[in-house]
């Protein structure tokens, strides 16, 4: 872990996956970066606006090289935001541009290291994707959110339908091509 979180639990190192912190590793100077990546943080902001204004505890999970952070920084009303991901690079280019706004952890998603009932908000912008044990990363991030706490997701939709597996619900019964990918 890097930086000082009262939140934070002990880190499980054993969990965390080589693919995709390599990746992200790779890419940590110019993730986030041009029009499609600006307008998604816009929609996610527009919509999020009344959440966070009320929101005190506020997690980036999957912060990447902290572009959501500097915005929620912007805003100035709420304790320090955090930052967890599993990428090095990326954590450290957050922390190169925010320095002690915000605060930093390395973390899987699968092992979210924070004290149960903490966190009033959950950012969670395009990580779920990249996740394995997908029901067990959503279990972990229901299990940290306060009461009445808000999860926001964005996501490609090949997601959904994992999610759908995850909480074997279909994602859409009249649909025979969303049965065959659920099987």
């Amino acid at each position: 872990m890097t930086g000082k979180n009262p939140d934070a639990t002990p880190t499980m190192e054993g969990h965390l996956t080589g693919n995709v912190k390599e990746f992200f590793d790779s890419f940590a100077a110019s993730y986030g970066q041009g029009r499609y990546f600006e307008l998604r943080r816009a929609a996610v902001f527009q919509i999020l606006a009344p959440y966070i204004e009320n929101a005190q505890r506020i997690l980036d999970l999957g912060c990447g090289n902290g572009l959501y952070l500097v915005e929620l920084c912007k805003l100035g009303k709420l304790r320090r935001p955090v930052g967890m991901d599993l990428s090095e690079a990326m954590l450290a280019r957050a922390q190169e541009k925010l320095g002690e706004r915000a605060d930093f952890v390395r973390a899987d998603a699968v092992a979210i290291p924070f004290k149960a009932n903490c966190w009033d908000l959950v950012i969670c912008s395009h990580v779920l994707l990249f996740v394995k044990e997908l029901g067990r990363c959503v279990a972990d991030i229901a299990r940290s959110l306060r009461p009445g706490g808000l999860v926001a997701v964005t996501t490609a939709p090949n997601l959904v339908v994992r999610l759908a597996r995850c909480s074997a619900r279909r994602y859409s019964p009249n649909s025979t091509r969303s049965q065959e990918a659920l099987r």
